[in-house]
């Protein structure tokens, strides 16, 4: 008996592991990739190889983004940016725990290729009460309850959560967008909202980084300024 429960304590062990653990690539064919099991210590050369992304660099004093072919040896390199886009033929693969899906994921790493941040947006077609649910799942990993505001310059409502170890911004277009697409050879029009989700691991935002969330709109941090008072 004493054998039995042990075995079953393993089992029951192995299956919560296996559960946390996310696919060890990104890419139609490889299952689908939680964002929220990204650790930070990813190979991001590794994860992303069968996935064929566009790959950019910034480089110098104002950390100025430019395709990665184009790096020079004299370049000062401030960091990488790997950018996936789901093809409209394939099925999603990004999600949030399976139920919430994302289109294009952005990937930005320090001169050294370590993990500091990542993006992902998404047309989401759920209503109200769908969203609050993921706004509660993202509160619940990271232990924290989020500040919402709403953007000054399209109203925009911004949730942020801020711990020691990470930073997580996730935002929604006041309104639903409208889309025509056929179904069967008929039209129809698809409502949904834009949202994006974006972490940051706090203790690689290195001044370089740093710039480069200053300039780049994947990976903007909005502050203070940037809300409605």
């Amino acid at each position: 008996m004493f054998k039995k429960t042990i075995n079953l304590c393993v089992i029951l062990f192995l299956f919560s592991y296996a559960k946390s653990q996310n696919t060890n690539n990104i890419c139609a064919d490889c299952g689908d990739f939680d964002l929220l099991k990204i650790t930070f210590d990813e190979n991001v050369n590794a994860i992303t190889s069968k996935a064929d992304p566009f790959k950019t660099v910034f480089v110098n004093k104002t950390c100025e983004e430019k395709e990665a072919k184009q790096l020079f040896e004299d370049d000062d390199t401030c960091g990488f940016k790997y950018n996936i886009f789901k093809k409209k033929t394939e099925k999603p693969y990004l999600s949030v725990e399976g139920n919430f899906k994302f289109d294009v994921l952005h990937l930005l790493t320090n001169a050294k290729n370590e993990l500091a941040a990542y993006n992902a947006s998404a047309e989401f077609k759920g209503d109200e009460k769908k969203f609050q649910l993921l706004v509660n799942i993202i509160t619940e990993k990271f232990k924290t309850n989020p500040v919402c505001k709403t953007l000054f310059l399209d109203e925009a409502l911004v949730y942020q959560w801020n711990t020691a170890s990470y930073f997580c911004q996730l935002t929604r277009s006041k309104n639903k967008q409208k889309q025509e697409t056929k179904s069967n050879g008929k039209n129809k029009i698809d409502q949904y909202y834009y949202i994006t989700l974006s972490v940051y691991q706090n203790n690689r935002l290195d001044p370089k980084i740093k710039e480069i969330i200053r300039r780049n709109e994947n990976f903007v941090i909005y502050k203070e300024k940037d809300f409605v008072k």
